[in-house]
């Protein structure tokens, strides 16, 4: 199966393309305009099932299946942490548990940016001994701002916690790399080359670390000029 997760930097109806050339089965994407919207687009006929959450009809978080691929919400489900959504997904030769993530700053939360994630995942944590957990999207974070989220979730408090439950970052297990000391950005602020970040994460249960096949950052060159994220592919087994 293969993932990919984008902050499109809205209107994804014109953008879409970039992400069909990839040829995933699964795609989470942030600051996505919804789904009546995005029918505007030619190539909407390609994606099978779409799940859309958000309070502004022009920038929330989308997860599209492009192929046999079934997408059904968490029945548990807590709107209180809108943009991080667990949903089962079904292929054909296995199951998932996947959490679409969107670190922002909604109106209605106490929590900031990674402190929902984190208070998500502390809300969430009985259904994290799933055998097939993918927890997934634009987190907005690193462990360069701690010190801001001490109080109710930090990026370190994350990897820790989401770690006892035997879950990990892959692009730091793929590359063999340090939080904090990564050498491939995903994030140009404001599409400034020398502002360079990485605050897009796919953390995996244990199990599939065997399953992959490739984990990639996209290239500056192909989609700086739309966003100001590189979107991440994940490739499984």
């Amino acid at each position: 199966m293969k993932i990919i997760a984008w902050n499109c930097n809205m209107k994804f109806r014109q953008k879409i393309e970039n992400i069909i050339d990839l040829s995933p089965q699964l795609a989470i994407i942030s600051e996505c305009e919804n789904i009546e919207k995005l029918k505007k687009s030619k190539h909407f006929n390609l994606i099978k099932n779409a799940i859309w959450v958000g309070e502004n009809s022009n920038k929330g978080l989308g997860v599209f299946s492009f192929s046999d691929i079934k997408l059904t919400i968490a029945s548990w489900y807590n709107d209180n942490f809108k943009y991080i959504i667990p949903i089962y997904v079904q292929s054909i030769k296995e199951s998932y548990l996947l959490f679409a993530i969107w670190a922002c700053n909604p109106r209605q939360s106490n929590y900031k940016y990674i402190e929902q994630v984190y208070q998500a995942m502390l809300f969430y944590s009985q259904y994290l001994t799933h055998k097939n957990i993918v927890i997934i999207g634009d987190f907005n974070s690193n462990t360069i701002w701690d010190k801001e989220h001490q109080k109710y979730g930090s990026h370190s408090m994350l990897v820790n916690f989401l770690q006892r439950k035997n879950i990990k970052s892959c692009y730091h297990s793929y590359f063999n790399e340090t939080q904090g000391k990564e050498s491939i950005p995903t994030l140009y602020m404001y599409r400034h080359i020398d502002k360079p970040y990485h605050v897009d994460y796919c953390f995996l249960s244990g199990n599939l670390f065997k399953k992959t096949k490739s984990f990639k950052v996209g290239k500056t060159n192909i989609y700086l000029q739309h966003s100001d994220h590189m979107p991440m592919s994940l490739e499984l087994d």
